[in-house]
């Protein structure tokens, strides 16, 4: 079993700090205890991010993208960070983050399953922003320059998922 959760503020960061951690769990066995499960922070949400969306790749790593946002009086900082991990992901340090994309507007999406990896590694996300946009990324997708330019798909935002199959279409 695995999980990504938001659940906890102490992993990261004094307490009243603006770091919230993102985290990812893992359960081996006797899922149904809470002592059988490992987590580990993947990255900051900041105070309003979330929409955590967990896919793994063919050999079952875990990839995950997130809004990490933050809002203040003086300033206010938005973007779609990815996050990967190919062994011991029950380990902070064992995960690399970062932010890919910048969002323009505060409103995520009503995006439903917008990440998937198809069957060679290649990370395929679609994101609601003033439309519908599509965007992909073979490897190194904590960098921004890996990541093609998104295609805007439709004008609206409605709900949609996607999947991809093991050959990327």
């Amino acid at each position: 079993c695995m999980a990504s959760s938001s659940a906890g503020t102490s992993m990261l960061g004094a307490a009243g700090s603006s770091v919230v951690p993102l985290r990812y769990g893992e359960c081996s066995s006797a899922c149904e205890l809470a002592s059988s499960w490992k987590f580990a922070s993947v990255g900051d949400r900041g105070l309003f991010g979330t929409f955590a969306k967990l896919a793994l790749n063919a050999q079952g790593k875990p990839r995950i993208v997130w809004n990490r946002a933050e809002f203040s009086t003086s300033s206010s900082a938005s973007a779609f960070h990815f996050a990967s991990c190919d062994a011991n992901c029950t380990s902070d340090a064992s995960w690399t983050s970062g932010a890919f994309l910048p969002l323009t507007e505060s409103l995520y999406s009503k995006v439903g399953r917008n990440l998937s990896v198809d069957g060679t590694g290649r990370v395929h996300f679609i994101y609601a922003q003033r439309g519908l946009h599509y965007t992909t990324c073979a490897s190194n997708c904590t960098l921004p320059a890996s990541w093609s330019a998104p295609i805007k798909l439709v004008a609206d935002s409605g709900r949609v998922s996607l999947a991809t199959t093991a050959s990327g279409q």
